[in-house]
């Protein structure tokens, strides 16, 4: 990883070791749901940032010394290797739709994009440019990422690959025309044809050099496939936090940071309308949200550890799916299944009592 990675990151450790530290109390959420949990993997070594599309999980597992690729069938209740090479994969994301597995893969020395056709079980390159690749996410046919290829400092851009035709396509290459400002755009999230992804555009290099500790402010940006258009999501005096926004159909959810309150609430926002809401605001520290259907789950800080919480966007509810002990972080849903890493990989059957 190249030097303004490190040190675009890094911003975002900062960021998340504050949010941790914020109390949000401890008061009991009724729910009306009830949840089933299981174990998904709790092989030697630790498995982490796990990934859920139909019946098939996924994971970065490092029992072989590396990191490596692994999933398991919930149908069945099998597990197996996606990709074991020796060098690191990490960052998987999966489809069930096209039976694709992508990730970011170090095995040439650089971060590159590989996948794997889990119908077939081939292994191929989706992007192996110069510099690093990174946080892919994948919806159908189409895998997008963030990239560095061009080696301009603070600049790192969007680019896509459509697996049926198998041509490769920028989503987004903004570069400020102010050079005092980063044009760099991270963590991608893709549905269908909309990405949408988190940009620094806002962000005076100067100033972020001389007050490090101060707050930045990125924002939420995306785009239309079908019209190339892209669009902002947000632009605003509050900064959206990493990952940026996780979408489903017309909807985007994302945590959002208000120094002046020092809370970190949850805010959706709905791409015909236009219009951004606030989830809850009766607890902050809500990092990281997924939504799919009506169903949000985020990493909640309540507790003074990392819980797995969740909000109905149908009846307004919030309800607690996982408060044990220790940390669980990096949650994905899909259906009525949720995922995290703990450590280990588990997961749990939302049963909805009143959806």
């Amino acid at each position: 990883m190249n030097k303004r990675w490190i040190s675009v990151i890094g911003l975002f450790l900062m960021l998340s070791t504050t949010i941790a530290a914020i109390g949000c109390g401890n008061e009991p959420i009724p729910t009306p749901y009830v949840t089933e949990e299981f174990v998904v993997c709790n092989a030697s070594g630790s498995q982490s940032s796990p990934r859920i599309s139909g019946d098939i999980v996924v994971w970065a597992d490092d029992r072989n010394g590396n990191a490596d690729i692994y999933g398991y069938d919930i149908s069945d209740d099998s597990e197996f290797p996606v990709c074991t090479n020796a060098s690191d994969q990490t960052k998987p994301d999966v489809d069930y739709e096209t039976d694709t597995v992508v990730w970011k893969d170090n095995r040439n020395g650089n971060g590159d994009i590989y996948g794997y056709n889990l119908s077939t079980e081939t292994e191929f390159v989706i992007c192996n440019e110069s510099q690093d690749q990174g946080t892919p996410s994948i919806s159908g046919d189409t895998v997008v990422w963030m990239d560095d290829r061009n080696n301009i400092d603070n600049a790192t851009y969007i680019y896509g690959y459509d697996l049926s035709s198998g041509e490769e396509f920028p989503v987004s290459t903004y570069l400020s025309i102010d050079s005092e400002y980063f044009s760099t755009k991270m963590f991608p999230s893709i549905y269908k044809d909309t990405v949408t992804w988190l940009d620094f555009r806002k962000i005076n290099i100067s100033e972020h050099r001389q007050h490090p500790d101060a707050g930045f402010n990125t924002e939420i940006y995306g785009c239309n496939l079908s019209s190339g258009l892209e669009f902002a999501v947000t632009d605003d005096e509050y900064s959206q936090d990493p990952p940026g926004a996780d979408i489903y159909g017309d909807i985007m959810i994302w945590s959002e940071g208000h120094p002046n309150e020092s809370v970190i609430y949850l805010y959706s926002y709905n791409l015909t309308t236009h219009a951004k809401s606030a989830l809850t605001t009766s607890h902050n520290a809500l990092m990281a949200p997924v939504i799919y259907g009506y169903i949000v789950v985020w990493t909640d800080y309540r507790n003074g550890n990392g819980d797995i919480y969740g909000y109905n966007l149908k009846t307004g509810e919030e309800f607690a799916i996982c408060t044990d002990p220790g940390n669980q972080q990096n949650q994905d849903i899909y259906g009525n299944i949720v995922v995290w890493d703990d450590g280990d990989i588990h997961g749990a059957r939302l049963t909805f009592d009143n959806p």
